[in-house]
């Protein structure tokens, strides 16, 4: 039985100082029935907070795939940064060092977007980050969240987020 989760930018809509961070794969952010909810055009970084969604995809996917993928997210408000994992192969502490920087990274382009829109420079939507973690299909963010972890009293699937600090 499919769950449907509750749109990720509607916690981000509540607070500008909020950062919601959803784990999610492909076939999950393509479903028409919340795509549209999906989108970071709809959040405006000068009154919302931000979405900074994890992405899996597999390792093996084909080229072509993988350009759908990204005109997909780009068209949605998200500009992409792919991180291939092979757990089989990789040292879990690199692993971990190499997503400690992208999110130290990320973490500055959201801060910029947000000073950028507060002190009204931007032409347009800005990009936000969106990381896709490509790894072995034994590796699926579906098969192992287990029912008590993804979901909360009411069966709806829990967003794990983050109240960032002003300064």
């Amino acid at each position: 039985m499919a769950h449907r989760s509750r749109p990720r930018s509607s916690l981000a809509k509540t607070d500008p100082h909020v950062l919601v961070v959803p784990v999610l794969t492909e076939r999950q952010f393509a479903d028409i029935d919340v795509f549209d909810a999906h989108s970071a055009s709809l959040l405006r970084p000068e009154y919302h907070g931000v979405v900074l969604p994890f992405m899996y995809a597999p390792l093996s996917e084909p080229f072509d795939e993988t350009i759908e993928r990204e005109d997909l997210l780009r068209a949605s408000g998200y500009g992409t940064y792919t991180v291939d994992v092979d757990f089989s192969t990789d040292d879990a502490l690199d692993v971990h060092r190499h997503l400690a920087v992208l999110l130290e990274d990320l973490c500055g382009e959201i801060a910029q977007n947000k000073a950028d829109a507060a002190a009204r420079v931007l032409l347009g939507a800005p990009l936000w980050p969106l990381v896709t973690v490509r790894a072995p299909e034994t590796w699926d963010p579906e098969r192992h969240l287990s029912a008590d972890d993804a979901r909360d009293g009411a069966g709806a699937r829990r967003e794990p987020s983050v109240r960032v600090a002003r300064r």
